[in-house]
């Protein structure tokens, strides 16, 4: 789906762009040469990834009396260059950072996100996801 291919958005196109970059807003990442990829209009569905890494796992959630919407397509934005083999869906991702796996789940209805980390540097990666979910 191409946005803003209509003749009225021509002068506007790299401003809007702009702004969806921001980091105020974090609404979509350069995904490639030509293309940006906006989280929130990813597929719902869960995609298909190998379960075999999650066998000595660390799990832990984080639970909101208020869910915020896009809160973890705000996190996609942020960690997108830790995205394994584009795995990653509207309410979910997979991560790899340092010889560390994580799989990251919004379930909005439970108000929570749940992660999954495996792999040799779990605490690592806990404290720099924690780090960089603040300032979400």
């Amino acid at each position: 789906m191409d946005i803003w291919k209509e003749d009225k958005y021509r002068f506007k196109r790299k401003e809007l762009l702009s702004l969806m970059k921001d980091k105020k807003f974090e609404i979509c990442f350069k995904f490639d040469d030509k293309t940006y990829l906006a989280p929130q209009l990813l597929p719902v569905d869960e995609i298909e990834y190998e379960c075999t890494w999650f066998t000595r796992q660390f799990v832990f959630e984080y639970r909101y009396r208020f869910m915020p919407k896009g809160i973890l397509t705000r996190f996609i934005v942020k960690r997108n260059k830790d995205i394994f083999e584009n795995k990653n869906w509207r309410y979910g991702v997979l991560l790899n950072f340092d010889k560390t796996f994580a799989l990251v789940k919004e379930l909005y209805f439970d108000r929570k996100i749940v992660i999954q980390l495996t792999g040799e540097n779990k605490r690592v990666f806990r404290y720099y996801s924690e780090i960089n979910s603040r300032n979400t």
